[in-house]
């Protein structure tokens, strides 16, 4: 069997002759359309949206533990491998989105037929809308996906500028820091006068 395409399974009938049937689907023979393709990104983006959604709440419940905590959980998203999650958990989350609401639209019954059915852009009476709406979702998503990281890291630098800009010099946070500590111990001993005494 030189060609996929010819592979055959070999079986007997009944009355034990043998005879040749046709592997269909086959892997060699089946070739993967960007819709299914797509189908089976929905799914595993899905999937990965779940994971994404256990280092959200890993980054929530450290906030919300201590100071420690959430400096190890910033420090380990501040890694390549963090940014790479990250950056690969707002793809997921994108694409994922955008095939939801192309699933909508199909559910309401568009986007089946050709194109001149739909009365949409002609591109040749062959090609279906659904194979145009492939592309394009594709294409948003990876629009989407530089646009939300562009911003991100647009208010990170400026953010950034403003924190060194706003710094108080060390003279300043060493005048301020016995104070701090002065109200601190007032404000402890204050308390302490006023409970009850125990008994």
């Amino acid at each position: 069997m030189k060609d996929g395409r010819y592979s055959m399974m070999v079986a007997r009938r009944s009355d034990g002759r043998i005879i040749t049937r046709p592997l269909s689907p086959h892997l060699q023979v089946y070739r993967w359309p960007v819709s299914m393709t797509l189908s089976i990104a929905h799914r595993a983006t899905g999937i990965g949206l779940s994971v994404g959604a256990l280092l959200m709440t890993w980054w929530l419940v450290a906030a919300a533990a201590s100071d420690d905590a959430f400096a190890t959980v910033q420090s380990f998203l501040g890694s390549g491998f963090g940014v790479f999650l990250l950056m690969g958990w707002a793809a997921a989350l994108l694409l994922h989105l955008f095939l939801g609401i192309r699933h909508l639209v199909w559910d309401a019954g568009w986007g089946f037929g050709t194109l001149a059915q739909q009365e949409a852009v002609r591109m040749g009476s062959g090609i279906r809308i659904y194979r145009v709406t492939d592309w394009g979702v594709i294409g948003v998503a990876v629009l989407a996906t530089l646009a939300v990281w562009i911003a991100g890291v647009r208010a990170l630098v400026s953010r950034r500028g403003d924190d060194r800009q706003a710094r108080p010099s060390a003279r300043s946070v060493a005048r301020t820091r016995p104070r701090r500590c002065a109200l601190w111990l007032q404000s402890m001993v204050g308390r302490a006068a006023a409970r009850p005494a125990p008994r």
